[in-house]
């Protein structure tokens, strides 16, 4: 794995170069006034109903067609298991109330194929792969400097795992963010299956011509909260399967430098203050993931009954860097009723990379 400033060159270079060569959108799945808005988590059974819809089915086969990495040929992994992965994105996006209308751009998944094969052959995970990477190429180069990459899971499994962001490199939940950007429109899927010559891969391209939407007034699109912050776990109830170690806020319009957070778990009698770790604080506005704060509760999501947690974050400053914004303050409520296990301990995840707005 490659260091964040390695990552943020290729991804600058890479972002722009590509911009205009991607004109195919697959629909994946086909975009419906329902997808284009956010879950009600504040609805119990809401939140049930939607999670049940999304892990209820066994995950299909990878499909991966005309695929080897022997003779270095990337192939393509079957449009259901693609659509499937979109869905995954989607649904993440639906729960922390942003826009869940991301479609598959082709063009981007062919880039993120070649991405999966180089990452697969090289048992290695790089943002910005050097030419003696195996099966290197120069179209899987511009795939790394613009995707999440991941070795041991694919598909769908693979969203979870970005969503969960586990590692000591993966302390800005980066992988995350971009995920739930708020702009996003249009994401690419590469999967290669595991073989002889290599583990599972997956390369998901996350940075469309939209990415800076969310730094432009104007162009801003709507998300649940007033405050425009996207949480991980969100406000209202979660399935406490999806109730990660690290939990998350990024916002646009904020300086998280100095910022604090304090959680209370509510009980019966009064609210019980909650041990917590602040893991990193991320960025600054104008660049993609945005300006974030990552922190780990000592708390335990297997509890029979439902929990819930409030979460208050101070000390936020303005993008001057001067002025202080008011406190944000919201309640998670980690379901009792466990209904599907998803956790597991992913293999390998790459550090995210990072492009500047002002470098462009």
């Amino acid at each position: 794995m490659r260091n964040l400033g390695a990552a943020t060159r290729t991804l600058r270079t890479g972002f722009l170069g590509f911009l205009v060569a991607c004109v195919i959108v697959i629909a994946t799945p086909a975009t419906t006034a329902s997808q284009l808005t956010w879950i009600d988590t504040s609805d119990r059974d809401a939140v049930i109903d939607a999670f049940e819809a999304e892990y209820s089915n066994p995950i299909p086969d990878i499909g991966w067609i005309g695929g080897d990495l022997e003779s270095c040929e990337a192939g393509i992994s079957s449009q259901g298991y693609r659509r499937l992965t979109i869905r995954r994105v989607n649904y993440y996006r639906a729960m922390a109330g942003v826009v869940a209308g991301v479609v598959e751009d082709y063009g981007y998944s062919q880039l993120a194929h070649e991405t999966a094969m180089m990452m697969s052959a090289q048992n290695e995970l790089s943002h910005d792969p050097s030419p003696d990477y195996r099966c290197y190429s120069q179209d899987g180069h511009t795939g790394a400097a613009n995707s999440n990459l991941y070795l041991g899971r694919s598909g769908p499994r693979a969203i979870d795992g970005y969503i969960e962001d586990p590692g000591d490199s993966n302390t800005d939940v980066g992988h995350r963010s971009t995920i739930l950007h708020p702009p996003t429109k249009r994401m690419g899927v590469g999967n290669v299956a595991a073989s002889d010559n290599g583990r599972e891969a997956n390369a998901l391209w996350v940075f469309d011509d939209q990415v800076f939407g969310e730094t432009n007034n104007e162009a801003r699109p709507r998300v649940r909260e007033d405050r425009r912050f996207v949480a991980w776990p969100p406000r209202g109830f979660v399935p406490r399967e999806l109730v990660y170690p690290r939990w998350s806020i990024t916002m646009a319009d904020a300086d998280f430098s100095e910022a604090n957070v304090t959680m209370f778990r509510h009980f019966d009698e009064a609210p019980g203050l909650v041990a917590l770790n602040v893991v990193d604080r991320v960025g600054a506005p104008g660049h993609v993931p945005l300006p974030a704060i990552v922190w780990e509760p000592e708390i335990d999501p297997s509890a029979d009954e439902d929990t819930y947690y409030t979460v208050i974050v101070r000390d936020i400053k303005a993008p001057d860097g001067r002025s202080t914004i008011p406190p944000i303050t919201y309640t998670v409520k980690v379901l009792g009723a466990e209904p599907a296990n998803l956790r597991s301990t992913p293999d390998v995840l790459g550090a995210v990379g990072r492009i500047n707005m002002s470098n462009l």
